[in-house]
């Protein structure tokens, strides 16, 4: 996907290699799936949300983050601009639909508190994922929840309907973090320097698609010659708003704000039915980020 463009780029301009490392990147299916093939030793990192390692280590996982590269959480709202909706509250007495377990909609009523939504007054619809575009475009369904990483293809086929409007979560208040680094424990223990390496490197690749995004493009296209020019593009067009934020402008891209991870952590216990959230300090560090 045009979104981990920045992986491709430092593997192709030779960043891995120069750090001594020998690097292979295979496709994930998501936090879970990550979560999942780290237990099972089958990779030493993967791009995991902290809800998902939250999950995992109250369930005993021994892993840690050690990035958030999505400082905002890729969480929205799309519509078709004919339907009349204008603002959030005007979801009001509409139908949304999605599948029951769609993160989007398992974190809409932390969405809805803060953009002065009732959701009583929300009909969802249970749908499978593929469907969602499909039926907003057919009028099944007033709107539906998608990650923003869709945003230009939800322009383009909502166009000859007179358009799509969408609320990205995070611009009205919900700050939480998403996808980054994870690995577990033991590899924390016995490979530190690989992980600064690999980390520091990845880093590097970020501030170059950033800075660089028709040469990263280009980069990322040799790797995934199926994917289309026009889908990758637009999901790198995305991770300025996603990565840049104050924080990561002072601090560094992948730098993780206790208070904010705090907060990431109240949200998973309170909408995951998390009984025994692990305490905050043992689930993330900054320790491996480059020095600045």
């Amino acid at each position: 996907l045009g979104r981990h463009t920045p992986f491709f780029v430092t593997q192709n301009k030779g960043w891995f290699q120069e750090a001594g490392l020998d690097v292979r990147i295979s496709r994930g299916y998501g936090g879970a799936d990550g979560i999942k093939r780290l237990s099972a030793g089958e990779t030493d990192l993967a791009m995991v949300d902290p809800t998902s390692l939250i999950i995992a280590r109250s369930r005993g996982a021994k892993m840690k983050q050690l990035t958030v590269f999505y400082q905002r959480a890729p969480f929205a709202i799309y519509f078709l601009k004919r339907s009349g909706i204008r603002t959030p509250k005007d979801l009001e007495g509409h139908t949304i639909g999605a599948p029951v377990a769609d993160a989007n909609r398992t974190i809409f009523p932390a969405f809805a508190q803060l953009a002065g939504i009732d959701p009583a007054r929300i009909t969802w619809i249970t749908m499978e994922a593929a469907a969602k575009t499909p039926s907003l475009l057919a009028g099944k369904v007033d709107a539906v929840p998608q990650f923003i990483f869709d945003h230009k293809d939800m322009e383009t086929r909502g166009a000859p309907l007179g358009g799509t409007g969408s609320f990205i979560y995070a611009d009205f208040g919900l700050d939480v973090y998403s996808n980054g680094l994870v690995a577990t424990e033991e590899t924390m223990r016995k490979r530190p320097d690989m992980l600064r390496k690999f980390i520091a490197a990845v880093v590097r690749g970020y501030q170059f698609t950033l800075d660089n995004p028709d040469e990263a493009l280009s980069f990322f296209l040799k790797s995934a010659p199926e994917l289309t020019k026009e889908k990758a593009r637009a999901e790198i067009d995305v991770l300025p708003y996603l990565v840049l934020t104050d924080e990561t402008k002072a601090r560094g891209i992948g730098y993780i704000s206790e208070k904010k991870l705090g907060v990431t952590l109240e949200m998973a216990v309170k909408f995951f039915n998390i009984t025994s959230p692990p305490p905050l300090h043992e689930i993330y560090t900054n320790e491996l980020l480059p020095r600045r």
